[in-house]
């Protein structure tokens, strides 16, 4: 017999998809999502369930709560999940719902039932889950990013800082936590460009580069192979600019010594052409794309008889195809990261030297100046950003200071408002020197190294939305 609980996991308090424990039922008629998260740790009498699994989905509407098959089903469909230590999570709505009533739609929510989930693991009648109240938000919260602690009492969400009429705004942030598609990106890589829906180059040992260059299709989850780079290379740093790639700088096997190259491919033609190349050979720099213009940012230059941490700021037109030097960034920083807000550049952590470093420095392109703000709350490299509204969003790395790989599945949010930084929902897993795409609002994590040092294949997949909670007078 499986056994559903909501366990403390990773030192994280998930919530069911259902937000129990929250009395919801006076606001059970706001807009509802066509999509939410079910997430849950599953176990038999052998322990944590562990690989692959089929789950049920059902929603009634109506009947009686605990009450498995009572009241009408208005959806249903079928999943692969896999466990990883007993966790599984799913998005209701994108699975089989071949055969079924449907689809999953935001008129289901409006009837004046109560609606029910009902979930059956590896098979229908294997009900782990027996009907349970969703009401009015259903997607997985977890606490920990919630700062207060967990929620209770009436409880409402919305995407506005302002409370409804008979509420009060609590100050809280609520994220929904990171997902994980059914393919895996084919080539295990780490230290890999990526833009766009492409993943290309990076390390498959601490030796070889690659040339590889992998499209992903959201919509069918699926990896297919498009026109190699011209040569192999890792820590390049990739952009997206007037739907061309540019594929910029980085270290090659091939050659053995960091590049200039500013390779450009065109998703279109499925060819690559190069550019001008950097003034200054780098890899492990980074890259960002303002008002039409793209800004290459620090990296490191392995030398015959010194390695130099950069500062430099390389500015690239793509319209007279020219580079030209800009202010120099006040510490020079490697596997860093970078996010653009409001059209100025943020670089967050790195290595300077031997150190981690936790600089947060602000480059605005158009007084070409720099700027220093609040710091990392941990000074990480091997991460990635991303920008999203005023926030921007911190992805995994390695906050260790010693020589060994100690990546981790943080996530940190930073307000460039405020000026402040808040945790975030953790990754599933372990990624260091992962690639990162931007797809249709979504924020995917692809491969790098995990806890052992390996280079992997793992995706996943998070919407950076952000939620406020209220709680009823």
């Amino acid at each position: 017999m499986l056994l559903w609980r909501v366990s403390v996991y990773r030192g994280f308090l998930y919530l069911a998809a259902f937000a129990a424990g929250c009395n919801l039922t006076e606001v059970a008629h706001a807009a509802q999502p066509v999509r939410f998260n079910y997430q849950a740790k599953l176990s038999n009498s052998s322990g944590a369930l562990q690989g692959l699994h089929t789950i049920y989905v059902g929603l009634w509407d109506g009947g009686t709560s605990g009450s498995a098959g009572s009241g009408t089903l208005v959806y249903s469909e079928t999943a692969a999940v896999t466990a990883s230590n007993g966790v599984v999570n799913h998005a209701v709505g994108t699975g089989n719902s071949s055969g079924g009533p449907g689809p999953l739609t935001e008129s289901i929510f409006a009837s004046s039932n109560d609606i029910f989930l009902q979930i059956g693991v590896d098979s229908p009648a294997n009900v782990v889950l027996p009907r349970s109240r969703l009401e009015s938000v259903p997607f997985a919260i977890n606490s920990r990013s919630s700062q207060n602690g967990i929620l209770s009492g009436m409880v409402a969400f919305g995407n506005s800082a302002t409370a409804p009429p008979g509420f009060t705004a609590l100050g809280t942030t609520i994220y929904a936590s990171w997902q994980r598609p059914q393919k895996s990106i084919p080539t295990a890589r780490f230290d890999a460009g990526a833009a766009g829906n492409y993943v290309m180059g990076g390390f498959t040992d601490v030796l070889g580069t690659l040339r590889t260059n992998e499209y992903y299709n959201p919509v069918t989850d699926q990896w297919t192979t498009a026109t190699d780079m011209p040569i192999s290379r890792a820590g390049l740093r990739c952009v997206e600019l007037n739907n061309l790639i540019y594929a910029i700088g980085g270290y090659s096997s091939v050659l053995n010594a960091d590049m200039g190259a500013n390779d450009v491919f065109d998703p279109a033609m499925n060819s690559w052409f190069p550019m001008q190349p950097l003034s200054i050979p780098r890899q492990d720099h980074v890259a960002a794309v303002v008002n039409g213009k793209i800004y290459v940012i620090g990296g490191i230059t392995y030398g015959a008889e010194v390695d130099v941490t950069s500062t430099s700021v390389e500015e690239y037109n793509p319209n007279t195809n020219t580079w030209t030097p800009k202010a120099p960034m006040p510490h020079g920083r490697t596997n860093a990261s970078a996010a653009v807000v409001n059209g100025k550049i943020y670089v967050m952590g790195g290595i300077e030297g031997s150190p981690r470093a936790n600089y947060n420095e602000v480059y605005d392109p158009v007084a070409n100046t720099w700027t220093s703000k609040a710091p990392m709350n941990v000074a990480t490299y091997g991460h990635s950003a991303i920008g999203v509204g005023q926030r921007i969003y911190i992805m995994g790395g390695n906050p260790s200071t010693a020589v060994d790989y100690f990546p981790w599945p943080e996530t940190r949010a930073y307000d460039t408002v405020s000026n402040t930084w808040q945790i975030g929902p953790p990754m599933i897993s372990y990624h260091e020197q992962h690639a990162m795409m931007s797809i249709g609002g979504k924020v995917y994590v692809v491969g790098g190294l995990d806890e052992s040092g390996t280079p992997g294949t793992i995706v996943e997949w998070w919407d950076p939305g952000v939620f406020n909670a209220y709680v009823k007078d």
